[in-house]
């Protein structure tokens, strides 16, 4: 049996329906493969006993989940031999800034700029290049200068402001399903107003997939997308990395791709081969 989480809403930040429609996208492209298929709520997942059964192990679990209680719910059913996709240790990467900012930094060869605090406080001590983005697990804000940090608890990671266009891009395994350029029309919280959003700089499109390749090798993720600074130059700087995205622009690729690689597993576990 096949297991599919969806996403809590409090992660589904203005992507509820987009979220919603990629997982069932794939349950339906499973379906139509003949796969029993179970779609379940991570808020609703640690109740699920039956799923925590050693009879009743799912073969793969798909999930978008990243409540605490949920991931840990994941790592016993990986536990009981479930291959689960997304990674727990992958997912807690990257929905925490805090964590990411070290595999961006790697990734972009120490290229950006880029330091984790314990407080506004000590940001304002210790961080002098400005414009930056100072940003929390949920939240990023353009800061001018010193004087307009935004009053916030907890741990922040802070990121130099690089000039150049956002490019979004969607990936399943270690191949890019789809990519655009992120203008002020498809920018859900408005940041890009921040960015060059009037120009496409050109880029070498290999270069983005050998990016792509080393955010899965690092991360461990299979199911992600991210965003990169193209430079007026062509140079990509990579800003974010997400845990299974909406996959808006490609929907129905993503969910034949993920479907493929379900299948792939399945017969790995079943025949010992990919085919």
């Amino acid at each position: 049996m096949i297991l599919l989480v969806t996403r809590s809403t409090y992660w589904s930040r203005g992507r509820i329906e987009a979220d919603a429609a990629i997982i069932e996208s794939v349950q339906k492209e499973l379906q139509n493969r003949g796969y029993e298929t179970e779609l379940v709520s991570e808020n609703k997942l640690c109740s699920n006993r039956t799923l925590f059964e050693q009879d009743n192990t799912p073969q793969v679990v798909l999930s978008m989940a990243r409540n605490k209680a949920s991931l840990l719910a994941l790592a016993a059913l990986q536990y009981n031999g479930s291959t689960i996709i997304n990674p727990v240790t992958a997912v807690n990467l990257c929905k925490t800034r805090s964590r990411q900012w070290f595999v961006l930094k790697f990734i972009n060869k120490n290229c950006l700029k880029a330091s984790v605090f314990d407080s506004v406080e000590q940001l304002k001590n210790q961080w002098n290049s400005y414009p930056c983005w100072v940003k929390t697990d949920r939240k990023a804000f353009f800061v001018e200068n010193r004087d307009c940090c935004p009053e916030l608890k907890g741990k922040i990671v802070v990121t130099e402001h690089i000039n150049g266009c956002v490019v979004k891009f969607y990936a399943v395994g270690i191949q890019i399903v789809g990519w655009c350029y992120v203008s002020a029309a498809n920018s859900r919280f408005g940041e890009i107003s921040h960015n060059d959003s009037e120009h496409e700089y050109a880029f070498d499109l290999e270069q983005l997939n050998a990016l792509v390749k080393t955010v899965a090798e690092k991360t461990g993720l299979s199911v992600f997308g991210g965003d990169v600074i193209v430079s007026p130059s062509g140079t990509l700087t990579l800003i974010d990395v997400n845990d299974w995205p909406s996959f808006s622009m490609c929907r129905e690729t993503a969910a034949v791709r993920i479907a493929d690689m379900v299948q792939k597993e399945c017969n790995i576990a079943e025949n010992g081969k990919e085919n």
